[in-house]
């Protein structure tokens, strides 16, 4: 299991609730697995967790175009392709090509690579705006 660390954190209190919701899907999906549940009820979670992520990236997509983040395509792109593995993981997962353990351990360690390494991106450059946003224009002293 994977608890969630401010270490996860961006910095933008929005997408920062979303990953940790996130998070607490691909545990409870774990959990369940751990449980001995039946493949029905791992394949309507890990639906879920797929509806969570279409949401969440819809969301931490708009987050971008609104700060005018400059690789916002290259991020779609990132979450297109996480979406298409995901369907392609529950069509498995129901005709037993997937199991849940390996399923599991690709949610955990694609959550940490993109958001260590991507999300953190946007963290960055949402301070490296509110920082120049807050300094006064060239040549323009403050009182």
């Amino acid at each position: 299991m994977l608890n969630w660390s401010h270490d996860y954190e961006i910095g933008n209190s929005r997408i920062d609730l979303q990953h940790e919701t996130f998070l607490g899907l691909v545990n409870e999906f774990q959990q369940i697995r751990l449980a001995g549940h039946d493949k029905n009820k791992l394949s309507r979670t890990l639906r879920e967790i797929c509806l969570y992520a279409t949401f969440h990236f819809h969301s931490e997509e708009n987050v971008m175009t609104d700060c005018g983040y400059p690789d916002l395509e290259v991020h779609k792109l990132h979450h297109y392709a996480l979406l298409e593995i995901l369907s392609n993981k529950v069509m498995g997962l129901e005709m037993g090509q997937y199991d849940a353990e390996s399923i599991e351990e690709f949610l955990i360690q694609w959550f940490i690579q993109h958001v260590k390494q991507e999300d953190m991106k946007i963290g960055q450059f949402l301070k490296e705006k509110a920082l120049r946003d807050a300094s006064p224009p060239d040549g323009v002293r403050q009182a």
